[in-house]
């Protein structure tokens, strides 16, 4: 057979074309690249901007205790209101909204015991905070003042260590 006869004879070998080079990426890799970064510096701000939001809440929440705590002025029910006003803001910075706004009585007393660890709110010095609300006067024994401080303390301790906020 001729090589005219035989197409086979006729065919060249396959060329391959050169390997493609890594360098220059291409404009897609590096969108890709961009927006890596961009997701990782706005996440690395948010937990940056929230340890510092924790970090002032309960500073500033230690602040209003040793505030409360060194005032002489107030009679104790006007003391124990304004304490019980500052533990319900600490624990609206630490807890949602729902869950604190709506609790009263014995289940908020339970709510913060189990926020802060032990019983002192439900059976301790903390009994007082929804016990004084609609009594006419109230008197506090002695150092029972300096418990409700050390009791919230505890409590901001507890949030702050659980990273509330």
């Amino acid at each position: 057979m001729s090589p005219a006869e035989d197409p086979l004879s006729q065919l060249r070998d396959i060329v391959e074309p050169a390997s493609v080079a890594w360098w220059p990426i291409a404009p897609g890799w590096w969108a890709l690249a961009l927006l890596t970064l961009a997701i990782f510096f706005a996440v690395w701000g948010l937990l940056r901007r929230r340890r510092r939001r924790a970090a002032h809440w309960s500073l500033a929440a230690r602040a209003a205790l040793t505030d409360l705590g060194a005032d002489q002025q107030q009679d104790d029910k006007q003391w124990l209101a304004s304490l019980a006003v500052l533990i319900r803001r600490i624990s609206l910075a630490a807890e949602p909204r729902e869950t604190v706004s709506a609790l009263t009585g014995d289940a908020w007393l339970a709510r913060l015991d189990e926020l802060a660890g032990g019983d002192g709110f439900r059976c301790g010095a903390g009994r007082h905070l929804t016990q004084s609300a609609w009594q006419k006067s109230v008197q506090l024994a002695e150092g029972e003042r300096a418990a409700l401080i050390a009791l919230a303390s505890k409590l901001v301790e507890a949030l702050d260590e659980r990273g509330h906020g």
